[in-house]
């Protein structure tokens, strides 16, 4: 520890008493898994590693003290065996992960942290309800589910069925819940109407939205069409153009923001728009709308009701079968919030910013601020400028450590008791 900053010196100490107390829960069939960990004062990865019991796993945590650390989504014959090439040889399968962050939900780069959390939930809990139960079946007691410790959600599915699924299969699955390949135009019902008065009828095909009621991504279609509406009339102008340009570019389909801004207007703003929406929404159809912005609407809605895995970023998360990913229960070597394992009740009211805040809040400890910024965990709100000292509880404290938000100048705050 001679090497490192009174920063990194700080936090490992704080890490260290906290898994001296409460280790993570070891997972299912942990002596199959391969562990990977960064150590303090480092940026290379340590892996390849494997524990042959208990007390190994124990040893990971009060020994090696890692900032952050891993294990394989696979089970393996020989976890520590090594070039990789060679281990793969003795895959036994693995977990089907995902890995939701809200750094890759379209529009949350403009949120600030808090509604950041608020808004990937909403998608975590979407995928959960709206596909992982319904569509896949997945009983309730294979879902285990946590908090990242930084800008999202993680749901492990444990259902031994699935764990030989290979690459491919799990590239259908992550299709299929992201709405890639799904045409909302094959899902509406056609019929033949005769309108118009008497006299001048004439037959034409009308286009109508799936029942709610259906399965799989019709039903879905119909459901987000009725949430999308309510969600767009409860928002001022301004912001209701920016979701439906957001979700059109997400979709791929080419509108500007004055394509967003026109669909708005004939919704809500000319001269029939509540007509359009009640026909729409009580009866299903479709036709009140113009070709062109009837079809944009239908891959927008598609777009709102799918689950956005974060493209290059977080689907290879779930379609690679070698994965390795954070620990739950563990420390996030960065926010210094609990990665914090989670039931299905416990997550609708469960609030990162302050449940996940694990770290004590005694003694208070004196940080110096690197950028201007703001604190907000549990209790504590605090701003603060560039270049100025702020006391802190210990977990705040840690946070800004953690996050590089802030640093340790005082020598005698790095060996205050916790």
């Amino acid at each position: 520890m001679a090497d490192m900053s009174p920063r990194e010196m700080f936090l490992k100490r704080a890490f260290q008493r906290f898994y001296s107390k409460s280790l993570p829960p070891p997972p299912l069939r942990f002596t199959l898994r391969e562990y990977a960990y960064f150590p303090f004062n480092s940026n290379m990865m340590i892996r390849h590693l494997s524990v042959r019991n208990l007390d190994d796993y124990k040893t990971l945590y009060l020994q090696k003290v890692p900032r952050h650390v891993y294990y394989s989504s696979a089970f393996y014959r020989r976890p520590d065996q090594q070039p990789m090439e060679e281990k793969i040889k003795g895959w036994l399968g693995a977990e089907l992960i995902f890995d939701l962050d809200s750094d890759h939900i379209p529009g949350a780069e403009n949120l600030p942290y808090p509604e950041q959390l608020k808004e990937v939930k909403r998608f975590f809990v979407r995928l959960i309800d709206e596909f992982m139960i319904p569509d896949f079946g997945i009983d309730e007691k294979y879902l285990k589910i946590n908090f990242s410790g930084g800008r999202g959600y993680h749901l492990h599915v444990i259902d031994p069925a699935l764990f030989t699924l290979d690459s491919h299969q799990r590239r259908e699955i992550v299709d299929y819940i992201t709405g890639k390949g799904i045409d909302p135009e094959a899902l509406l019902h056609r019929k033949r109407r005769r309108v118009g008065r008497r006299g001048y009828e004439k037959d034409v095909e009308v286009y109508y939205l799936p029942s709610k009621d259906s399965w799989g991504w019709s039903g879905k279609l119909r459901r987000a069409a009725e949430d999308f509406m309510k969600e767009l009339g409860e928002s001022d102008e301004e912001d209701a153009v920016e979701e439906i340009y957001e979700l059109a570019k997400s979709a791929g389909i080419g509108w500007g923001r004055r394509r967003a801004e026109r669909l708005y207007e004939m919704l809500f703003l000319t001269p029939g728009a509540s007509m359009r929406r009640r026909k729409m929404l009580e009866e299903g159809v479709l036709d009140t709308l113009p070709d062109q912005y009837r079809k944009g609407l239908l891959h927008v809605v598609r777009e709102y009701s799918a689950v956005h895995l974060g493209g290059e970023t977080d689907e290879p998360v779930t379609t690679d079968t070698k994965r390795i990913i954070r620990v739950p229960g563990s420390l996030h070597g960065k926010s210094t919030l609990l990665a914090k394992p989670l039931t299905l009740e416990e997550l609708e009211p469960f609030d990162p910013l302050s449940d996940a805040v694990v770290l004590p809040e005694s003694p208070e400890v004196v940080v110096r601020a690197v950028r201007r910024g703001t604190v907000a965990l549990k209790d504590v709100k605090v701003s603060f400028e560039e270049g100025e000292e702020v006391p802190l509880p210990f977990y705040a404290a840690a946070f800004l450590l953690g996050t590089g938000m802030a640093v340790l100048e005082r020598e005698e705050e790095v060996h205050k008791k916790i």
